[in-house]
């Protein structure tokens, strides 16, 4: 199945999940540790859809 792309606004980020200012959450799966990314940083993440979570399927990068 094909990972999806968003581009959103970091609310919350720590090692395991990121919140997006639209409420958005991703998790992170077992195997990735996430950097802590600043509120208000601008990140694009690839994800899939798995048992109706949002799992991270690369790191995710900042946006300019």
């Amino acid at each position: 199945m094909p990972g999806s792309l968003m581009i959103g606004t970091v609310l919350f980020a720590n090692g395991d999940s990121i919140l997006l200012t639209d409420r958005t959450l991703f998790v992170a799966p077992a195997r990735m540790r996430l950097p802590v990314f600043p509120v208000g940083a601008r990140v694009v993440v690839e994800y899939q859809i798995i048992d109706g979570r949002n799992v991270l399927t690369t790191v995710p990068g900042i946006r300019d």
